[in-house]
């Protein structure tokens, strides 16, 4: 897949959401949205927004059509970033588009399925651009990352500190549907996304993202007694 042309022309820019949201179709939505035209804009004062016409029926019933999403594109954010962003439009396009009431404009079933694709996929969608924002933490910060391997080919992480450390390992260590697990002690600010669970939590991730990412940080190992820094191979 195509990197986001950071620094690309509006075309391109353009081109990469395009591809990524026809991915995400299929990926997150079954094949459930149709196509829509995608706008750029510097506005800055928003990630992204799905902007539409209300018309008003017979009777007072009102409808929305004519569905545009627009992607703010003043910030060099990241790839990541930017896919959250545009997955968090095309969920409340689904709730549009499938005439699904919910609670509010972020409600219950807006959280749901935010909740959900953020746990099946590894995404770090978010309610807010405030939230978006806390996303991109790039303070140095100690993490105990467990690389999760499971039966099915799949990997995922689960990151705490060292005071939730060892429950978590216990706990993982019970549970059938694991291969294997690997500790590691990491700084990079990738992992400040997650926050330091206390009781067992595994994040589905891309394995080569998470190779990616564990690639400073040290390994660990038990003797037996107590958990080493394990040698360089």
């Amino acid at each position: 897949m195509k990197s986001n042309p950071t620094n690309g022309n509006a075309g391109e820019r353009l081109s990469w959401l395009r591809e990524r949201y026809d991915q995400f179709n299929a990926l997150c939505f079954q094949h459930s949205l149709p196509q829509i035209p995608i706008r750029l804009t510097r506005a800055n004062s928003f990630g992204g927004k799905l902007q539409y016409k209300r018309v008003r029926r017979l009777y007072g019933k009102e409808i929305h059509t004519d569905f545009v999403l627009v992607m703010d594109i003043s910030h060099n954010r990241t790839d990541e970033a930017m896919e959250d962003i545009l997955l968090h439009e095309m969920i409340h396009f689904y709730i549009e588009h499938h005439h699904i009431k919910d609670t509010s404009t972020h409600g219950r079933v807006f959280r749901q399925m935010m909740n959900d694709i953020n746990e099946r996929f590894g995404r770090h969608i978010t309610v807010s651009l405030k939230e978006q924002t806390a996303e991109a933490d790039t303070r140095i910060r100690t993490h105990w990352v467990c690389l999760v391997s499971f039966r099915d080919g799949r990997q995922g992480i689960t990151v705490t500190g060292p005071t939730g450390f060892q429950a978590i390992h216990s706990a993982l260590q019970v549970i059938d549907e694991i291969a294997s697990t690997q500790w590691y002690i990491s700084h990079e600010p990738f992992f400040n996304r997650y926050p330091h669970a206390r009781s067992l939590k595994v994040y589905h991730a891309d394995s080569d993202k998470l190779a990616e990412h564990l690639q400073s940080a040290k390994a660990l190992h038990y003797d037996g007694r107590r958990w080493l820094i394990a040698p360089k191979p």
